[in-house]
């Protein structure tokens, strides 16, 4: 029993109780740009997900694609979805339709367009600060001032999305 806690340990990835499978330890954050951009959090999920290449016992018991449904209190649905498989779209974004346009948010870029085609504002990844290093400029500047960004019930609340 040992040599195979050992190897699970060895091999967290792949193990959910150690890891909580990829949508936990990767798609999370797609998950919480969503709750975040809608400003609620899901009241049902329903969703999908299997092995089809991660079969082996080497891949310990974590799916390589999940699908799920979010549904929110205000109406907002939100299809997400992740995969770990070769030879498949291979993209890290967040799009968003609403009644009077589309955000598209694709890694260092976004883009809100309306549904006539306007560009209403696209961030310019050369010009416009980045955001992830803007997010860490804040959080330096306020641990320098003494001042705290306590993000610990929205990344609580995110978990709990993605479990």
């Amino acid at each position: 029993h040992q040599n195979e806690m050992e190897f699970q340990m060895r091999n967290w990835y792949y193990f959910t109780w150690l890891c909580g499978d990829h949508i936990m330890e990767q798609h999370i954050h797609n998950i919480d740009v969503a709750n975040w951009f809608i400003g609620e959090y899901p009241v049902s999920a329903q969703g999908m997900g299997g092995r089809e290449v991660r079969t082996g016992s080497n891949h310990g018991e974590i799916f390589d694609h999940h699908f799920v449904e979010f549904t929110y209190p205000s109406g907002a649905v939100v299809a997400s979805q992740c995969r770990h498989q070769p030879n498949t779209m291979n993209r890290v974004a967040e799009f968003f339709q609403g009644t009077r346009g589309t955000i598209d948010i694709s890694g260092d870029r976004g883009i809100l367009k309306s549904w006539d085609g306007e560009t209403l504002y696209n961030h310019d990844a050369e010009n416009d600060p980045n955001p992830y290093q803007q997010e860490h400029d804040e959080l330096f500047a306020a641990i320098r001032n003494g001042e705290q960004i306590n993000d610990t019930e929205n990344g609580a609340k995110s978990t709990l999305t993605a479990l």
